[in-house]
């Protein structure tokens, strides 16, 4: 890469899986590291905590089945 470059789809689960985190904590940081929450919900319980997370799950949801899979499969927690 020229780091210029965005990097595809493609080149993240193979990133996730050769440094063994999620993407979450690529991203934000060790769970440990963040401000405890004051509420925690069940996880059964629907919840949409503002626009951006809306805007996740209406452009999940317009996703082709593989698609879905593949994304699932990328922001699983590694073990």
């Amino acid at each position: 890469m020229t780091g210029r470059e965005t990097p595809g789809f493609r080149w993240l689960p193979a990133r996730r899986a050769a440094l063994g985190r999620s993407l979450d904590e690529l991203i934000v940081g060790p769970v440990s590291s963040q401000a405890p929450r004051d509420v925690v919900r069940e996880a059964s319980e629907l919840y949409i905590g503002n626009a951006e997370e809306r805007n996740l799950l209406v452009r999940y949801r317009t996703l082709p089945p593989m698609r879905r899979q593949a994304l699932l499969a990328l922001i699983k927690p590694a073990k």
